[in-house]
């Protein structure tokens, strides 16, 4: 089941396309130690991760590989959960960890996902194991501090998990746990004023409706899961509700059977309350996103409902129900259609239409890649963003068109182009509009290079010799 789960997790690794975060995670991980700093203070998030990527970032390039290389450290990092199955007591209960963590679809969709996600999972539960473990003596406290630290240092949906580690230790009497805790969070201290720093808007994509979050994360614990736009279609919503109830069903059966021990008790209270945490700092500021907020604990989870079922027939057959759900659902996810990006095939078009000195623009779907490309000598000619402050932020935009001022300084960069050299525009479809078109006029003749449905390649080429501009 496991070698079948790995299969898979390749296989979609492989076949999918990058998509606009994953090109994020490509880029920035090629920039130096202070670039890559410097960047993520106009954007979102922690840098570890993105260090952690470099070496595999470098290794691709070197070798020629495609840009999905970058997904082998979070598939690498959920492979490694299968080892937790050996910290169980009994072979049934590691048997059932192994065909829970296989049969899991979120562990497929963020094995093929070059996003920090997985590595946040496999430190987030090898925190709880040590946290459970209460490791004695100054070396137990290290470790649980610097994992603590380390899952920090990856995404911030950590610290949502390490305050629930610290109330459940507190609760159990294990001070020194949640003393290292606070070693851990101490550690972390020095990234905050770049917390702090970063922009709000960096985020405003975050804007799920609130009524789908319960359902989606008693999804993710009966086997199910609330696929992200990024990976394909939806699973069926018959499928989300039958994963809902068995999600309900191992949770009633955790309370029933009663933990046993105070490794169970802290496992289902840090996910159960990491959960309504979430949910409950989404009302002041929108951070729960189903379909991968859940990743934070669903190791953990799944380690308790794996030991907890020895004692409980109920939570026996609901456990093998949740992982023939998630066996379905994974099908489903490895056989759906892939969605395909127009960067795929905008980037090239433009790459062979670029010359040097050429003058070069793009729009929001586009700046990244296009970019990363120049970063790598693929494009020629001066890159610029439309609107222009993209360039600040490349790993996020706004859903608004442009303004004045946008126009404004785009026209002065598109007067500034050189009498022999050519503007190309590569740009969503909403933004051609006929002032563009107008502009691109001012200094000679426009011809469409690539036109499908989405997006528009267009060149203003220089004016032949003598040849007066059109009247505006």
């Amino acid at each position: 089941m496991g070698a079948l789960s790995l299969a898979a997790r390749l296989w979609l690794l492989a076949t999918r396309s990058l998509w606009h975060d994953e090109l994020f995670t490509v880029w920035v991980s090629r920039l130096s130690p202070s670039e890559l700093v410097r960047v993520l203070r106009s954007d979102s998030g922690p840098p570890l991760f993105y260090f952690l990527e470099k070496p595999f970032v470098a290794v691709a390039e070197a070798l020629a590989l495609p840009d999905a290389a970058a997904r082998a450290l979070p598939f690498l990092a959920l492979a490694v959960l299968f080892a937790g199955a050996r910290t169980l007591p009994s072979g049934v209960a590691r048997r059932r960890f192994v065909w829970l963590t296989a049969s899991a679809p979120l562990f497929l969709l963020y094995s093929a996902e070059a996003r920090a996600y997985a590595p946040l999972a496999v430190f987030g539960f090898f925190l709880f194991l040590l946290v459970a473990g209460d490791g004695a003596g100054w070396r137990g406290f290290a470790a649980i501090a610097l994992t603590a630290a380390l899952s920090l240092w990856t995404h911030y949906l950590a610290v949502f998990l390490v305050v629930s580690l610290s109330i459940a230790a507190l609760r159990e009497g294990r001070r020194r746990s949640a003393l290292a805790l606070a070693a851990g969070v101490a550690l972390f201290l020095p990234w905050s004023p770049i917390l702090l720093a970063q922009p709000a808007a960096a985020m405003s994509w975050m804007r799920e409706p609130a009524r789908a979050v319960p359902l989606a994360f008693l999804a993710a614990l009966g086997g199910g899961a609330r696929v992200p736009g990024p990976f394909g279609p939806p699973l069926p919503e018959p499928l989300l509700w039958i994963a809902g109830a068995a999600g309900v069903a191992l949770l009633a059966g955790l309370l029933a059977a009663r933990p046993g021990d105070a490794a169970e008790r802290i496992g289902l209270a840090t996910v159960l309350s990491t959960l309504a945490g979430i949910l409950l700092v989404s009302v002041w500021r929108p951070v729960a996103f189903p379909g991968r907020s859940e990743m934070a604990v669903l190791p953990i989870w799944i380690w308790v409902v794996a030991r907890a079922a020895d004692r409980s027939r109920a939570l026996r057959l609901t456990a093998r129900a949740a992982a023939g759900i998630g066996a379905i659902a994974c099908l489903l996810i490895s056989s759906a259609p892939r969605p395909s990006h127009p960067a795929d095939a905008a980037l090239p078009a433009l790459e062979a239409a670029a010359r040097p000195g050429d003058l070069v623009f793009a729009t929001v779907s586009f700046y990244l890649p296009a970019r990363l490309a120049r970063d790598r000598g693929r494009l020629a000619g001066e890159l610029h963003a439309f609107p222009s402050d993209l360039e600040d932020h490349p790993g996020w935009f706004l859903p608004e068109a442009p303004s004045e001022a946008a126009y404004r300084r785009l026209g002065r960069d598109i007067a500034r182009a050189g009498a022999a050299s050519s503007v190309l525009l590569l740009l969503d479809r909403p933004y051609w509009d006929e002032r563009l078109h107008r502009m691109l006029l001012g200094r000679g003749p426009v011809r469409p290079l690539a036109a499908p449905p989405d997006w528009l390649l267009v060149a203003s080429l220089p004016r032949p010799a003598g040849q007066t501009p059109p009247p505006r």
